[in-house]
Formats: C-alpha cells, sequence, structure tokens
C-alpha cells in the first residue's frame, strides 16, 4: 500500500464526516503527455489514512492512491470532472468514541455530585461511614468462624442500610446513582475503547455515536459562526 499523509475529512452540512473523494468519480487527468480517464472504484480508511482504488482507462492501479496524493494530482493534473460520484462517510473513529463515551461518564459523575450536593445536609454521609466501617469486622468474623458474631455484625449492617436507603428515598434523588455500577461491558467497563483500539461491544451502538458526534460538530460550528 503506498504510503499515505493525513489529509483532514470533509465535514458535511449534517455534521457527519466524509471522504474527500467521491467513489464513482471520473476525472480526465493529463498524464504521460496525454489524457487518462481516473475512476475512483472505492474508499476505505487506515490508520487515520483515506486510500483509494483508482482505475486508468478502466484499468485498475496496481497500488491505491493515498488522500494527499489523490489530492495533489487533482489539483494540478486534473483537466475536468466528468462524473461526480456518490459521497462515502468515514468510518466510526476513535476519537468519536471516545468523546461519546467520556460525555456519558460526564454525565453520570454531574448527576452523583448534584446527588451528593442534596444529602450535604443529611445523616448520609455519617451513615454511609458506618456502613463501610463494618465490612471488615464482618469478615475477621466469619473469617475466625465467630458466626454468633458475624450476624451480630451484619444485623448492624442492615439496620444502617435500611436507613441509608430512607435517607434516599426522603431526598428524592436517583437511587441508581448509588448503587453499584455495573457495566454493560466488562472488556472496557464503558469507556469503548481497550489499549487503543475500538472494544468489540461499540459496533452495536454506532448509529447513536455518530449522530452524537454529528451534533457536537454542527454546535461547535454554530459557536464559531457566532464569534
Amino acid at each position: 500500500m503506498t504510503a499515505g499523509k493525513r489529509l483532514p475529512p470533509l465535514e458535511g452540512e449534517n455534521g457527519r464526516l466524509y471522504f474527500n473523494f467521491n467513489v464513482g468519480a471520473k476525472y480526465v487527468v493529463y498524464e504521460l503527455g496525454g489524457t487518462t480517464v481516473f475512476e475512483i472504484t472505492n474508499c476505505y480508511y487506515r490508520n487515520g489514512i483515506e486510500y483509494y482504488d483508482i482505475t486508468r482507462d478502466g484499468v485498475l492501479n496496481r497500488t491505491p492512491f493515498s488522500g494527499n496524493r489523490l489530492s495533489y494530482l487533482l489539483k494540478f493534473k486534473c483537466l475536468e470532472q466528468i462524473e461526480p460520484g456518490t459521497p462515502q462517510e468515514l468510518p466510526l473513529l476513535i476519537d468519536e468514541v471516545k468523546l461519546y463515551y467520556a460525555k456519558k461518564y460526564d454525565a453520570y459523575k454531574t448527576a452523583k455530585n448534584a446527588a451528593l450536593a442534596a444529602l450535604k445536609n443529611t445523616k448520609y454521609a455519617e451513615v454511609e461511614k458506618a456502613v463501610k466501617a463494618l465490612y471488615a469486622p464482618i469478615a475477621f468474623a466469619e473469617l475466625q468462624g465467630d458466626g454468633i458474631r458475624a450476624n451480630e455484625l451484619r444485623a448492624q449492617l442492615n439496620a444502617l442500610e435500611e436507613k441509608r436507603l430512607e435517607i434516599l428515598k426522603k431526598t428524592k434523588v436517583d437511587l441508581s446513582l448509588f448503587e453499584e455500577r455495573k457495566y454493560n461491558c466488562q472488556r472496557c467497563r464503558d469507556f469503548g475503547t481497550v489499549d487503543g483500539i475500538i472494544c468489540d461491544c461499540v459496533y452495536s451502538n454506532v448509529d447513536d455515536i455518530k449522530a452524537f458526534s454529528a451534533a457536537q460538530r454542527i454546535a461547535e460550528r454554530a459557536k464559531r459562526s457566532r464569534n
């Protein structure tokens, strides 16, 4: 594959990202002392670089063109474009995945902080501290085989947990924010990436991520236009 440089993708009016050149587009290009019809037959994205399969007068070029190489050729040697072709949307990008899941986590943290603020003038923190303080003694009693002591401590724990739940309900906060967090994907723990690679779980959510990313770009565009 021809080594390529990064060519920034096109941002559509809908906020989505597209390849710079359309599949099916045809150009009359000057080369080798004559003219050749270039047609883009396919496009793909590898490591942040656009690549295109090209035919010259109907014969497939042996190596693909990087977006940068094709851009250079069309800028300096294209005589005319004879077919517009069809725009192609870029595949899901890792930056889109990171932003989407970061925003989801930020929303969770914002909601949790707001709930904690609502509990500030209650005894929630005191009860929560007492609950956590019982975990180790219960484990120790069980380890020592002291069932009676373990049951006594567990009864105290249950009473405290009931009191904690009563405080949460009375304050009308979202109870799910105070439950042990359950991850939809244990592999990426709902961050969308693992070792710099998009997690497999993400591909069931591509449409939502792309729609979210597009909305973010449109909002940024509107913000720039106001400035």
